[in-house]
Order: structure tokens, then C-alpha cells, then sequence
């Protein structure tokens, strides 16, 4: 039959284990919420970061589709055959005139067709340095597109490369982050589950019923050998 105290033992000892393990999930839930802030914070700072580089490889592509538009184009292209012609015509007045040696008793007409035919071949030139500086327009827009989008390739990498080096590099911060977020136990939880265990323990093994309530008669006089308190809590034990 349990007694008094072996009930409130076992009901102390109860609340001490409930106490201790109330204690121990209340300090695990707060280092729980502790490392999961740690790595959205993490993730948070990867985001603002790889924002910033997306919207500089935006800004990249966007300045080079200005210059792909229609209108754009159509004034480059204009821009470069003026140019290419230019150029073409220049060449083609400056070229030194032929001397064919015509004698001074050339007939007039001959001299007179022969300065035609000269300008008509100076005519044509020009109109074919026209054309060529028109066509060749084309190929150089075809050329200078084609190394530009190259450029604007290379320049978006950039951003890019850092972004996936960012990205990569994730994991490892927020492990760092966890373990700076993450405070060890105090260990005030496991004691007193603990203590709660050995009392519940104590207090079910009837060991406390048996303790004696009273000193033993002859505690003032002299003990007999094997008796005396000390002999006599240690038989209860035995």
C-alpha cells in the first residue's frame, strides 16, 4: 500500500519529468524557428543579389534589342551606304585620267568623243560605286549585327556567371548560418527530467514506505553491536 509520501513523490516526480521535458521542446522548437529565420535569411540575400545582376543582363539585352529594331536598323543601314558610297565615288573621281597620246592634228570630233566616252566611263563608275556602296550596306549591317549580338553575349555572361556562382554557393551559407543561429542546450530540462525519473523511480519501489518513522529506543543509550540508527536504516536496504 502506498503511503503518503510515496504518492506525493510520485506525483512531484510526474510534474519534474513534465516540467524538464516541456523545457527541452520549447528550447528545440525556438532553435528550430532560430535556424529556419538563419537560412531564409540566407536565401533572402541571394534573391535581392541575383535581382540586381538579372536586372543589369535585362538592361544588356534590352539596349541591344533598341538597336535590332526596325527603325534603327533602317537608319544604321542608310548611315553605312552613305558612307560605302561616298567612300566608292571618292575613289572613282579621283582616279588619275588616261593619257592616250592624241597627236595635235587629231580631228576635232575625234578629240570631242573622246572626252565623251571619258566622262560616260566616269558616269558609270560613280553609278556603280552607288550601287556596290548600297549592297555592300547590307553585308556590313549583316556583319556588324552579327558581332554585336557576340558582344552582347559576352557582356551578359557576366552577370550571369555570378549569379549561378551565388546560387552554387547557397547551401554552404545557410549551413553556416545554422550554425551560428543554433544555441546548445541549457540542460536545465534533462536535469530536472531526470530528477523527475529517479523519484518516480524511488517512489515505486516502496523502498520510502519502509523508511523508518521513528528513532530506534535506544538512540540516547549505548548501541548494541549491528543496531543503532545506522544499523538500523541499513537493514531496510539489505
Amino acid at each position: 500500500m502506498c503511503t503518503g509520501a510515496e504518492i506525493a513523490l510520485a506525483l512531484g516526480s510526474t510534474a519534474l519529468s513534465g516540467v524538464g521535458s516541456m523545457m527541452q521542446q520549447n528550447e528545440a522548437a525556438k532553435n528550430a524557428a532560430r535556424i529556419q529565420n538563419a537560412r531564409n535569411a540566407e536565401l533572402d540575400a541571394l534573391r535581392t543579389r541575383n535581382k540586381k545582376l538579372s536586372d543589369e543582363a535585362t538592361g544588356i539585352f534590352d539596349e541591344r534589342m533598341s538597336r535590332q529594331a526596325p527603325d534603327a536598323q533602317q537608319n544604321t543601314q542608310e548611315q553605312v551606304a552613305q558612307q560605302r558610297v561616298s567612300e566608292l565615288v571618292g575613289a572613282a573621281e579621283s582616279a588619275p585620267q588616261v593619257d592616250m597620246g592624241l597627236s595635235g592634228s587629231a580631228p576635232d570630233i575625234v578629240r570631242s568623243e573622246f572626252a565623251k566616252r571619258i566622262a560616260d566611263s566616269v558616269g558609270k563608275a560613280k553609278k556603280d560605286a552607288e550601287s556596290l556602296g548600297k549592297l555592300g550596306a547590307f553585308s556590313q549591317m549583316q556583319f556588324d549585327n552579327a558581332l554585336d549580338n557576340q558582344r552582347t553575349a559576352n557582356r551578359i555572361s557576366v552577370p550571369v556567371g555570378f549569379a549561378q556562382s551565388n546560387t552554387q554557393m547557397l547551401p554552404y551559407l545557410q549551413n553556416e548560418a545554422e550554425l551560428n543561429a543554433t544555441k546548445p542546450s541549457s540542460g536545465i530540462g534533462q536535469i530536472l527530467q531526470g530528477a523527475g525519473t529517479a523519484g518516480g523511480f524511488l517512489a515505486g519501489s516502496g523502498k520510502l514506505g519502509t523508511m523508518p518513522q521513528k528513532l530506534p529506543p535506544n538512540v540516547y543509550g549505548p548501541p548494541a553491536p549491528g543496531t543503532g540508527v545506522l544499523g538500523t536504516i541499513g537493514s531496510y536496504f539489505r
